[in-house]
């Protein structure tokens, strides 16, 4: 079975258990949690390993999060981890909130700046979100050097790139192509 169908299918169903458990936000939480052991290397490397028994899984990952977790969550890692779907998580966990923030009417976004930009243009450029696409945002802050400048804002699958980089690719693009032209 593909990876990605595997993955939203126990998303879909922890999505709904949370809906009717009416512990939705609770859930959440932990998901997020979770989505922060996923940026550890070793932890992926951990879940990746075939040698290690599940039950040996089990036991260290309800170390690592027993009283962090809400007891439902624990029961479904436990559950993926008993039927080998475990490399699974960091898919489950990101088809999970992109759920959840389609439920609450979010729409996730990332503001890539060259530099931490004040709070005051954060707020502005979080105003103009909300007031184009109706909703409630959440916005990931992303720095990012090699933009130079200016910023690139991803929402869904849209990106508006207004960074000095992408200004100055352009300009040499069309500086080259115009030379060319001439020279034909």
């Amino acid at each position: 079975m593909n990876e990605s169908k595997i993955a939203v299918r126990y998303a879909k169903a922890l999505f709904e258990f949370a809906v009717e458990a009416n512990k939705l936000d609770i859930i959440k939480n932990d998901v997020d949690f979770l989505n922060s052991l996923y940026e550890v290397n070793e932890f992926i490397e951990f879940l990746n390993n075939p040698i290690l028994q599940p039950s040996k899984k089990q036991q260290i990952i309800n170390k690592i999060v027993k009283d962090i977790i809400s007891k439902e969550t624990l029961k479904f890692i436990n559950l993926i981890t008993k039927n080998r779907r475990e490399k699974y998580l960091p898919g489950i966990s990101r088809k999970f909130i992109a759920d959840y923030y389609n439920n609450k009417n979010i729409k996730p976004a990332i503001l890539t700046t060259s530099v931490k930009i004040d709070e005051t243009l954060r707020d502005k450029i979080i105003s103009v979100i909300k007031s184009v696409y109706e909703t409630e945002v959440i916005v990931e802050d992303k720095i990012d050097s090699s933009i130079i400048g200016g910023f690139i804002l991803t929402v869904d699958d849209q990106q508006y790139d207004a960074s000095v980089a992408s200004k100055l690719k352009d300009f040499n693009y069309k500086l080259v192509h115009e030379t060319f032209k001439k020279v034909e």
